[in-house]
């Protein structure tokens, strides 16, 4: 005998499910900010992978074409990444790359430390990339006056040796 079914009036209605659109909504602004953030932070990762190079090379291979790019990409990656740590991992590793050349090249020092110092001013005008960098902003600029006061003072020249007299010719 087949069990009995109670009667209309003692049927419950069916439990409504869960509202899931609070959910989808999240899943899908998550997914959005990941589609943001990921190409800045694989370009970012990729620029800073090339400060670590320019940081590390021989100085005495293309010294001005190596500031020049240590510049440039460091610049790439505190733009990318700020500010996360890596951003002052690249301004980091070009102060002290900039810190070396100081004394031997102050022309290059003007190379690595202009468009980092351009991206750093940009970085912190923001209310919200700024953080961790202002330190580094400042001693940019430090370097950046220290570069120009080396490059314009003169620089103490040892006299020249004076040229041989000619000798005496022989048919004298």
């Amino acid at each position: 005998m087949p069990p009995r079914r109670p009667p209309p009036s003692r049927l419950r209605p069916a439990p409504r499910p869960a509202s899931t659109l609070g959910f989808e909504i999240l899943i899908l602004a998550g997914a959005l900010a990941a589609a943001w953030a990921a190409p800045r932070w694989i370009a970012g990762q990729g620029a800073l992978e090339w400060v670590r190079y320019h940081a590390v090379v021989r100085p005495d291979v293309r010294p001005v074409e190596r500031a020049r790019q240590l510049g440039r990409k460091a610049a790439r990656a505190i733009g990318l990444l700020a500010p996360l740590p890596p951003a002052a991992e690249a301004a980091h590793m070009a102060q002290a790359v900039a810190r070396e050349l100081l004394d031997q090249r102050p022309s290059d020092v003007l190379l690595v430390a202009q468009p980092i110092r351009a991206t750093l001013d940009e970085v912190c005008a923001s209310r919200w990339r700024r953080y961790g960098l202002a330190e580094d902003q400042r001693e940019f600029s430090r370097l950046m006056d220290a570069a120009r006061a080396k490059s314009l003072s003169p620089r103490p020249e040892a006299s020249p040796a004076p040229l041989p007299s000619p000798a005496p010719s022989p048919r004298a």
